[in-house]
């Protein structure tokens, strides 16, 4: 019967294809998903109280090719990839428009910050739109988190020209090691330097 078994080539490709769905059973958990979420502290700066007015945070837009829960990779001047195992844990405008509130409701640079959601009447409304949110490797050798916003304040009162600033913000933190983690370390330093570079601008003109 052994003899029969390793004489016979249809049995063999049946062992040989069993074996290799159980090697790839076993890659396949290997290669576990891993979730991130963004978080920046304003720490312990510049604070006010009884800021101006109160602001509305509108829920920020973000370019297509960035709204994907996975992590992405520009790896040259035209291709960036999507990574399916390293990704937000909810989509990346969803995070960056709640740390932005946060922020600035602890900047203290207007009375009140709201969103969406609240019923209370405000007086200037923010807009944001993140145009840019993804790990440049162009470069293997230093890898860098890059991330661009660009911000929109609006006064709800006035009628001929509501905006009251507008500007667009970018950041290019380095990545070390190149690994998911620590490229999502450097989305947070981006952030926190963006909002810190926004909040200085604001208070010049919410006054």
């Amino acid at each position: 019967m052994t003899n029969d078994f390793k004489d016979s080539p249809v049995m063999f490709c049946v062992v040989i294809m069993i074996v290799g769905l159980i090697s790839g059973c076993a890659d396949s958990r290997i290669y576990t998903k891993q979730q991130y979420a963004l978080e920046v502290n304003h720490g312990a700066g510049e604070q006010g109280e009884g800021g101006v007015g109160i602001v509305r945070v509108r829920r920020f837009q973000i370019s297509e090719g960035f709204s994907g829960i996975g992590l992405v990779y520009r790896t040259s001047e035209v291709n960036y990839e999507s990574d399916f195992y390293n990704e937000f844990m909810v989509s990346p405008v969803s995070i960056i428009t709640e740390q932005s509130r946060r922020w600035l409701d602890d900047s203290g640079v207007f009375a009140g910050v709201v969103d969406t959601s609240s019923g209370v009447k405000a007086g200037y409304v923010l807009e944001g739109n993140v145009v840019c949110l993804y790990g440049d490797y162009r470069d293997k050798e230093s890898p860098e988190a890059v991330l661009e916003i660009e911000f929109t304040l609006i006064s709800a009162k006035a009628m001929a020209d509501p905006i009251v600033f507008h500007r667009t913000y970018s950041a290019a933190k380095a990545v070390e090691p190149a690994n998911a983690a620590a490229l999502v370390n450097g989305f947070n330093d981006c952030l926190a330097e963006i909002l810190d570079s926004f909040e200085a601008d604001l208070r010049k003109v919410v006054k």
